[in-house]
C-alpha cells in the first residue's frame, strides 16, 4: 500500500510539474507573440512615417509651401498606408529653412512614430550682392544704377539692408567664375529654368533661348536670357535678371528692381531714362530666388525620431 501511495503521489507531482511547465511555455510563447506583433507594428509605422517624409520632399509644391510666412505651418496630405493613420506638417522656420514632421500611428491604437527633419530650400543664389554685376558697363548706363536697398512698392518685406555696390565690374572673370550662382553654373541654371517651366505662380521663371526685346511690359520673377536683352518703353522687371550677353537700354529704357548679372551693360543712343535703370532690392532678389526652389536635407542631419 505504501509503495502504491508513493507512486500515486509521484505521478500527481509530475502532472503538476508538467502543467506548470506547459503554462510557463504557453505564457512565454504568448509574450513572444505580443512582442513580435508590437515590433511589427513599430516597424510598420516607422516605415510609414519615413515614406511620408520622402513623399513630402519629392512632391514639394513650391506654389503652396514656398508662400507660407516664417513661423507658420500647413498640413499637406500623404498617401495612407494600410492600418496606419498618417499626419504631415510643414513648418517654415526662416526664409530658407523648414521643419518637416510626419506622424504615423497604428490604427489599433498601439505603436506610434514621429519623424522630424530640417530641410533647406535650394534657391537661386545671386552673390556677391550688387545692383549689377558685369564685365563692363558704359559710363551713361553706370550712372543710372542704385545700390541703395529698396523694397518694391506694396510688398510686405523686412527692413531694408545697407547699400550694396551699384556696379561690380569683373572684366577678367572667366565664364566659370562670372556665371556662377551658388553651386550652379550657367548650364545648370538654364536646365533648372526648363524644369520649372510655366505655372500659375505670380513669381515666374522665364527662359529666353536667344535674344529678347522688352518694351513697355512688366515682369515679376526670374528672367534668364541666353543671348542679349534690349529694354525700352519703360519696361519694369522686379526680381532677378541673368543675361548671357549684353543688356542694352534704348529710348526710355526700363527699370529692374532687384539685381542684374550680364556680360555688358550698354546705354543705346538717345537713351533718356525717366528712372534708374537698376535699383537693388534684397527682398525682390530673395523672393524671386526662392519662389520655385525645392528642398534638400542638411548634410549630416538625417530625419530623427521624436518618439
Amino acid at each position: 500500500m505504501a509503495r502504491r501511495g508513493f507512486v500515486l503521489a509521484a505521478v500527481l507531482y509530475a502532472l503538476v510539474l508538467l502543467a506548470a511547465l506547459s503554462a510557463a511555455g504557453f505564457f512565454a510563447a504568448l509574450q513572444e507573440a505580443r512582442i513580435g506583433r508590437n515590433r511589427a507594428a513599430l516597424l510598420r509605422v516607422q516605415a510609414a512615417a519615413a515614406s511620408a517624409m520622402s513623399e513630402t520632399i519629392a512632391g514639394w509644391d513650391p506654389l503652396s509651401f514656398n508662400a507660407i510666412p516664417a513661423g507658420t505651418a500647413i498640413a499637406p496630405g500623404a498617401t495612407s498606408a494600410p492600418g496606419v493613420a498618417l499626419s504631415v506638417e510643414v513648418r517654415r522656420l526662416s526664409d530658407r529653412l523648414y521643419l518637416l514632421r510626419t506622424t504615423a500611428r497604428d490604427s489599433g491604437g498601439g505603436a506610434g512614430r514621429t519623424l522630424e527633419q530640417v530641410v533647406r530650400l535650394r534657391g537661386l543664389d545671386v552673390v556677391p550682392r550688387a545692383a549689377v554685376r558685369a564685365r563692363s558697363a558704359d559710363s551713361v548706363a553706370a550712372a543710372a544704377l542704385s545700390g541703395a536697398d529698396q523694397n518694391p512698392a506694396g510688398w510686405d518685406c523686412p527692413a531694408t539692408h545697407d547699400t550694396v555696390t551699384a556696379l561690380m565690374a569683373q572684366p577678367s572673370a572667366t565664364d566659370s567664375v562670372f556665371y556662377r550662382f551658388g553651386d550652379r553654373d550657367w548650364a545648370s541654371v538654364t536646365a533648372w529654368a526648363v524644369a520649372v517651366g510655366g505655372g500659375s505662380d505670380s513669381i515666374e521663371v522665364r527662359l529666353a533661348a536667344g535674344d529678347l526685346m522688352l518694351s513697355g511690359v512688366r515682369y515679376l520673377g526670374v528672367l534668364i536670357v541666353n543671348g542679349n536683352l534690349t529694354m525700352s518703353g519703360g519696361t519694369e522687371v522686379v526680381g532677378i535678371v541673368l543675361v548671357r550677353g549684353w543688356v542694352r537700354l534704348e529710348g526710355a529704357g526700363g527699370t529692374v528692381r532687384g539685381s542684374v548679372v550680364a556680360s555688358q551693360l550698354i546705354a543705346g543712343q538717345g537713351y533718356t531714362p525717366a528712372a534708374p535703370a537698376v535699383v537693388y532690392s534684397s527682398c525682390a532678389v530673395l523672393r524671386a530666388g526662392l519662389a520655385h526652389a525645392y528642398p534638400e536635407g542638411l548634410v549630416g542631419f538625417p530625419p530623427w525620431s521624436v518618439f
